[in-house]
């Protein structure tokens, strides 16, 4: 009967959802921790039990007292906290990265846009100051166009300048 009475005094604070103790829950607790002295896997369901439920033992002063008298518990260290703040934390990290990255492949795509935009403004400016400076030699406009297809310039952009001379 007694081999049960420890897992069944477990069982009951488990059942708890809360991290704080009710003063009936305390003295099960310590309970626990007076006949768990002897039995390492005892104190190591104590412990997780402990750990689990965030419990402070530090808050209930007759755990703390039987704590630092029995030594029945090993110290833990305090982990960081794994609850929704540090989700929260990683969610909103992930979305600055992602964000981030999306505004970084934009820009480069459309400085990318602007680079090839100014270099067809370009050619399109030599080809007309071409064309001028030829028509002004007295050159035709058949003549400009058969030499500049020749040469590899775009049909369509040829016709485009030369309708506007």
């Amino acid at each position: 009967m007694k081999k049960l009475l420890i897992p069944i005094m477990l069982t009951l604070l488990l059942v708890s959802s809360v991290t704080a103790l009710t003063e009936k829950q305390e003295q099960l607790l310590s309970k626990l921790m007076e006949k768990a002295k002897d039995d390492p896997q005892k104190i190591s369901q104590i412990n997780q039990l402990i750990k689990d439920k965030n419990i402070d033992i530090n808050k209930y002063p007759k755990l703390s007292t039987d704590y630092k008298e029995t030594s029945v518990l090993s110290p833990t260290p305090a982990s960081p906290s794994k609850g929704p703040g540090s989700f929260l934390l990683i969610t909103l990290l992930t979305i600055i990265t992602v964000i981030a990255a999306v505004l970084f492949l934009y820009f480069r795509v459309y400085n990318k846009h602007i680079e090839q935009t100014q270099g067809q403004l370009n050619k399109e400016s030599q080809l007309k100051a071409y064309v001028t400076k030829t028509l002004n030699q007295g050159f035709t406009k058949d003549q400009i166009k058969h030499v500049l297809l020749k040469e590899g310039w775009d049909e369509k952009a040829l016709d485009k300048v030369l309708k506007n001379k």
